[in-house]
């Protein structure tokens, strides 16, 4: 009842798993009290909580007119073999995928980065002239 913040849905499932009604008020109370207990704490029902961290990064919401960067990864280049999580991405970049041939790969941390990709970077307009700049530098061997 408290963490999903549905104290009637509750209150029905429970009674509907014991089988009898010999604890209904005792449960009603006991639920509404969990309710309004996370409510004045203001909590928010666990699933609208882990959807919103599951789909927006905080980056992305703070994105005011997005922008796409798309940036290939040549012979020799310095991102070749690295692994996402080993790079020093500019914090104003949200590497958002990586085309390899036909196939689009959402990278995590352990993606490995190969010659002939092409990292897909979302960025706010205002922001991309930089985050171009900090990559550039990143494939040119300057940043390590």
């Amino acid at each position: 009842a408290g963490i999903g913040k549905a104290p009637f849905t509750a209150i029905l499932l429970v009674t509907e798993m014991v089988g009898n009604l010999t604890h209904l008020m005792p449960l009603a109370v006991l639920s509404l009290t969990a309710y309004l207990v996370v409510d004045l704490l203001g909590g928010a029902p666990i699933y609208e909580a882990l959807l919103e961290q599951m789909t927006m990064p905080k980056t992305v919401q703070q994105l005011h007119r997005p922008d796409r960067l798309e940036i290939p990864v040549f012979f020799g280049s310095p991102l070749n073999g690295k692994t996402v999580r080993d790079m020093p991405w500019p914090k104003e970049a949200l590497l958002i995928g990586i085309r390899r041939g036909e196939q689009e790969v959402i990278p995590h941390g352990d993606t490995l980065i190969h010659e002939g990709d092409s990292l897909v970077i979302l960025t706010d307009a205002t922001k991309r002239t930089y985050v171009e700049y900090q990559i550039g530098k990143i494939l040119k061997g300057l940043i390590k």
